[in-house]
């Protein structure tokens, strides 16, 4: 599971900060308190994948930092402390896992939890190169703090 999350926040910075040409130092990803059945499914658990262990959401553990960006696992609590700083970048991410894909959603918010935008993010997982390929992605603006306007 650490593996596609990881995945996900590779392929997120890349796509996000690709034109801006520089992603944020630090992204903060929020801590779900369980994993529900929406947030987290396997189509039959008999069938699940080689790549996606016994663990939950909140045991995983994540690289240090995802192509030269920090990762920090918060809490609301903890994400308060830092929701001032200019650069905040705040992601919670929603997963659904089959057998060889996975569909994250993903909502950006930035200083003070204003929020920014919806990604969605499908990835393939390539068992004889034992990681995942980006599928598609693509950026909703919903909010009109983003100062975007989806099209």
């Amino acid at each position: 599971m650490a593996q596609a999350y990881s995945s996900a926040i590779a392929e997120y910075l890349k796509a996000t900060y690709a034109e801006a040409h520089a992603a944020p130092d630090t992204v903060f990803i929020g801590k779900q308190v369980e994993i529900s059945p929406l947030v987290w499914t396997i189509v039959d658990p008999l069938t699940a994948p080689a790549w996606l262990p016994d663990t939950t959401f909140m045991d995983m553990v994540l690289p240090a930092t995802i192509d030269g960006t920090s990762v920090l696992f918060v809490t609301t609590d903890e994400a308060e402390r830092y929701r001032a700083r200019k650069e905040f970048v705040l992601l919670n991410m929603f997963g659904s896992f089959t057998a060889d894909t996975v569909e994250f959603t993903i909502v950006t918010f930035a200083q003070n939890f204003r929020p920014q935008h919806d990604c969605s993010l499908d990835l393939l997982y390539n068992a004889e190169r034992n990681e995942f390929e980006l599928v598609s992605v693509a950026f909703a603006y919903p909010y009109p703090a983003s100062g975007r306007v989806s099209e």
